[in-house]
């Protein structure tokens, strides 16, 4: 709506939920059309030309057509700058046909990755930052509550919420909103959207975790700051504070909001997306002993190693250093192998991508 012309006016109480507008300049005729093409038109009233003349139209753009990724599904307009699939699943949940979202039709939306019903479990939530919520025709509001734990056990207590969110980000995250059903209409933004709080089952959530014997570092994976993609990373496990130490896939964020590790049939260390046939990153390992009985071990330094049918070490995370250097890390250059071991700076304190002329630390 172009605001220049207009004076936008949202009320929200006991009462009502209302939007309105009024035009501050009597002289200026105006209408706003709903057509038969599911488009609003804003139109206003030229007196030298004797015709309405359109000032605005939309939606503009695929996310902004109403529950344009179906049920359970949400949008995201930034994955068509990358010549990706605008629609995405939220956590916990896949393509309700696999065909239709190939052909990049996301309008049959997504169900549960696991039948039956994920509650009394051990499930938790997983966040969805810069969201747009979902539409809130089957959502509760709660405005006593007052933090966010005690809107997420609020959630837990009914066995129908499958979501939660703030009621009112512009006072501190206070009240309560729970979704009871599908969620519709959901988006995620560039910038001012808010989090929302998705129930998952169990082995959705990130607690499924490689620990070192000493329990002091984590493999698994993290969702950094107010991004939406995961990472693969390694952290400090008695350390309240997330301190991540290393990432896999810093230069490759996986396009969804959930990850998988496993073993491909050569033995490596893969991470891939939703979709498993879509590869994020590789310990890429040429041996032809890894193709059987390959694992992989995090040791007691924070080293991620993988090891063949033998036992024996074929690659270390140690290797690859990102942005920290651990106590036992080697630092410098390999004569015989060419590795390089350096230290290369993040994105932001909370972006562990790599950006043009990025700061590194190497001898």
């Amino acid at each position: 709506m172009p605001v220049k012309y207009a004076n936008v006016n949202y009320v929200e109480n006991q009462d009502e939920v209302t939007l309105s507008y009024s035009i501050p300049d009597p002289s200026i005729s105006v209408r706003l059309v709903i057509n038969d093409f599911g488009m609003f038109q804003w139109f206003t009233w030229k007196d030298n030309e004797h015709r309405w003349v359109e000032i605005y139209a939309g939606p503009k753009k695929p996310c902004d057509s109403y529950n344009y990724c179906g049920p359970n599904g949400y949008c995201d307009s930034s994955n068509i700058g990358m010549g990706q699939f605008e629609c995405m699943c939220l956590p916990g949940f896949e393509p309700k046909t696999a065909r239709d979202w190939y052909l990049r039709d996301g309008s049959s939306g997504c169900v549960r990755k696991r039948d039956g019903h994920v509650c009394g479990r051990g499930e938790g939530f997983e966040k969805v930052p810069l969201a747009k919520v979902p539409n809130t025709w089957t959502a509760r509001v709660d405005r006593g509550v007052t933090w966010q734990k005690e809107c997420e056990s609020e959630c837990l207590r009914n066995c129908s919420c499958n979501a939660y969110a703030s009621a009112d980000v512009s006072r501190g995250d206070s009240g309560c909103v729970t979704w009871h059903g599908d969620l519709m209409d959901s988006r995620v933004l560039s910038s001012e959207g808010q989090d929302l709080y998705i129930r998952v089952d169990a082995v959705e959530l990130d607690g499924d975790l490689l620990i070192s014997s000493n329990q002091t570092f984590a493999l698994g994976f993290f969702t950094p700051g107010k991004l939406r993609n995961p990472y693969l990373g390694i952290w400090y496990n008695t350390v309240s504070e997330q301190t991540i130490v290393w990432v896999a896939n810093g230069d490759s964020p996986i396009n969804n909001t959930s990850g998988s590790l496993s073993f491909d049939v050569t033995g490596n260390l893969v991470v891939t997306g939703l979709d498993r046939n879509n590869l994020v990153w590789s310990t890429n390992v040429s041996d032809p002993t890894l193709a059987k009985n390959s694992s992989a071990q995090l040791l007691d330094s924070g080293n991620l190693v993988v090891l063949d049918s033998n036992g024996v070490d074929v690659w270390q995370s140690f290797d690859y250093p990102t942005n920290t250097l651990l106590p036992n890390l080697r630092f410098g250059v390999n004569r015989n192998t060419g590795l390089d071991w350096f230290l290369t700076s993040w994105k932001s304190g909370d972006d562990p991508r790599p950006r043009p002329g990025e700061y590194s630390f190497k001898i």
